[in-house]
């Protein structure tokens, strides 16, 4: 299941021009062009910005466009085996109690639970395991800080061509 993770919109062309304007298909296609151009982009920011202890995360984050009316929406989301992981990293953890097993499978066979120490390298076994939680991360605000400047001349070409247009 896909976590969204970033939602822009296009404001319609008839709220930008008044109500009883069209919009032509020349617009219809720049303003679809410029919103995945910015997709593109911002998948991009995001994945420089994203953990990486693997990279899996980082890979699974996608975007895309939708187009209802006169508005057209760039929605940006996490997919693949790694999206539980985005309330996780943006919202961070509290301190809890990590159960035998760990996963559902490890629970069900009774295994403790395993890892490696990476200062030690040496292999860990637990039934039970206090972690002390999480912070959040903030690479999302780190990559909207970045691209905002490539948002705002993206969307500006677009109202420009609105105006141009009208």
């Amino acid at each position: 299941m896909a976590q969204p993770l970033l939602k822009l919109e296009a404001i319609g062309y008839r709220d930008a021009v008044g109500r009883f304007s069209k919009r032509t298909d020349e617009l219809q296609r720049a303003m679809r062009d410029e919103m995945r151009s910015l997709g593109r982009t911002a998948v991009s920011t995001l994945r420089h910005y994203a953990p990486k202890d693997t990279e899996e995360f980082a890979q699974g984050i996608a975007y895309r466009t939708d187009e209802r009316g006169s508005q057209t929406t760039l929605t940006i989301y996490v997919k693949g085996k790694h999206a539980f992981l985005l309330p996780f990293l943006t919202e961070g953890t509290p301190a809890h109690l990590i159960p035998r097993g760990g996963a559902a499978e490890q629970m069900a066979k009774g295994y403790p639970l395993h890892w490696i120490d990476k200062g030690t390298g040496e292999h860990r076994f637990a039934y039970q395991v206090w972690h002390p939680g999480t912070q959040p991360d903030p690479f999302v605000a780190l990559a909207t800080d970045a691209l905002s400047p490539q948002a705002a001349m993206a969307l500006g070409r677009v109202a420009r061509r609105v105006i141009w247009l009208a």
